[in-house]
């Protein structure tokens, strides 16, 4: 964009316009990048799978040290479980 309003000062000398012109891509590579980064749909999902994952690891964690505790009840339950699906199986063949 040209600017249609005249500066007061001497006019800028070439070093000077160069590290404009330098400052101006470094800005708009920044801008490009991100740009680049919102368009990524892929790794943004996998960015928030990965932040999901992380979150249900978190919230999972006390329940699987109660698990641990407590695993003899647990086991004992899965057990009881498993012995009442057979049972049921077997006496639904049965019928």
């Amino acid at each position: 964009m040209t600017d249609s309003r005249k500066e007061s000062g001497p006019a800028p000398t070439t070093q000077e316009l160069r590290e404009r012109a330098e400052a101006t891509r470094e800005q708009l590579g920044e801008t490009v990048e991100a740009l680049a980064a919102k368009a990524d749909v892929k790794a943004r999902v996998h960015d928030k799978a990965a932040a999901a994952k992380h979150q249900m690891g978190e919230k999972a964690a006390p329940v699987r040290d109660t698990v641990l505790r407590n695993r003899t009840w647990f086991l004992a339950a899965a057990g009881a479980a498993g012995a009442l699906l057979v049972f049921l199986a077997v006496r639904r063949i049965r019928r």
